[in-house]
């Protein structure tokens, strides 16, 4: 899940493909993916000192302040008119109210639509590693998935034209949208390799109970990539 472990294997693959065509669901309206934002996971984890928050406190060195001081400076990170969001999803730590917290840390979702800003994000995000705001505690920063954004290029927008002419062929109405979840697509169209996504069934309410796909989508996307597939390869034919 998430391309974590696979990601090599399918650029391996990718860099001997003229294009890559993903079968990832459609869009509830439809619609066929060109662009996906980049996603970087991180863990920060925040070992501090434990002591007894009524008797000594002083002693102790909390973990939990750490990591709050850390989601603050985080969200001040985020720009959501560039479409650079910065999500603390999950938080552990301590071990009792009366305890000054020896452990705490969080899982940090990033999404992007400008390589560039999230190079000089994450080296900002590395640097803030090294430099604790309470004394005597340390981080630890693990980035654990990443996924460039996948942005069209002039050949990808030939390969939209190729596939809204075939649509045009199999009476599937299509159009384009650029979304916030990534895919394997992204590691691919990073490769400067022309990517499209969205060619599996019509669906929708991804990641939750109420997920679902149109069964009547599955036999006209089927027709769809089909047709892709044979102008493909009668344009290499030619």
């Amino acid at each position: 899940m998430g391309s974590i472990h696979s990601s090599a294997w399918i650029e391996s693959v990718a860099r001997k493909a003229r294009y890559v065509l993903v079968a990832e669901a459609a869009r509830a309206d439809g619609g066929l993916v060109k662009a996906r934002k980049g996603m970087a996971r991180y863990k920060i984890a925040v070992s501090g000192r434990a002591a007894h928050a009524g008797n000594e406190p002083e002693k102790g060195r909390s973990a939990i302040t750490e990591l709050a001081h850390w989601l603050v400076t985080l969200d001040s990170m985020k720009d959501l008119e560039a479409g650079t969001s910065i999500n603390a999803g999950l938080i552990e730590g301590g071990a009792g109210a009366n305890i000054v917290a020896a452990y705490a840390s969080a899982l940090v979702d990033v999404r992007f639509w400008d390589n560039n800003a999230y190079c000089a994000l994450d080296q900002a995000i590395q640097a803030r590693a090294s430099h604790p705001y309470t004394p005597d505690v340390t981080i630890e920063l693990v980035r654990e998935a990443y996924k460039p954004a996948m942005v069209p290029t002039p050949e990808t927008e030939h390969l939209m034209g190729l596939v809204e002419a075939a649509a045009f062929d199999e009476a599937v109405p299509i159009h384009w949208k650029a979304v916030g979840g990534g895919s394997d697509a992204n590691n691919t169209a990073a490769l400067g390799i022309p990517s499209l996504d969205g060619f599996g069934p019509v669906g929708a309410n991804f990641h939750s109970d109420d997920e679902y796909l149109q069964l009547d989508s599955i036999e006209p996307r089927i027709r769809l990539l089909a047709r892709v597939l044979s102008r493909l390869a009668e344009q290499k034919m030619t």
